[in-house]
């Protein structure tokens, strides 16, 4: 524990933004709002849910830091996988949490919900060190903000 305090201290005082990490649940127990048929949400704005047709769908943030890349340094990034394209957002996160597609990132300084679209790892020996990510604006009106508002899940 004291180690990832003192990662959290370095990572903001370098250059870093405090920032709280949303996960998505993935399993669990079924929201009344799931169709079996359809295998989608019948509510559009599900306050139970937040739209992942799983009950209380958002785990607890968990507060990280992340570094903001700008447009050009993207361009620099290379991975196994390629560049990471120009023409979204980036930031760069800690091996912890290790985050997926669909989860999401509150950044305290911009004050701004964003949704994790990629995800590229830096792996030394097989153990994540850092984790690259593609992120998009969510809307203000969206399911995530309005559950994540509902809950007084941002501190």
């Amino acid at each position: 524990m004291r180690r990832r305090v003192t990662e959290l201290n370095v990572s903001t005082r370098y250059g870093g933004t405090e920032c709280l990490v949303y996960t998505i649940k993935t399993y669990g127990q079924r929201c009344v709002c799931y169709d079996l048929l359809s295998q989608q949400s019948k509510v559009l704005n599900c306050p139970q849910c937040g739209g992942t047709t799983i009950v209380r769908g958002i785990y607890t943030p968990i507060k990280s830091s992340c570094l903001i890349l700008n447009q050009n340094a993207i361009e620099s990034v290379a991975t196994d996988t390629g560049t990471v394209e120009a023409d979204s957002d980036a930031v760069l996160l800690p091996h912890y949490p290790l985050v997926r597609p669909g989860d999401l990132l509150y950044l305290k300084q911009v004050g701004r919900l964003y949704n994790i679209n990629n995800i590229n790892t830096i792996e030394y020996k097989m153990d994540v060190v850092k984790q690259i990510c593609q992120i998009s604006v969510e809307d203000k009106g969206s399911t995530a903000w309005q559950y994540i508002l509902n809950q007084n899940q941002i501190t």
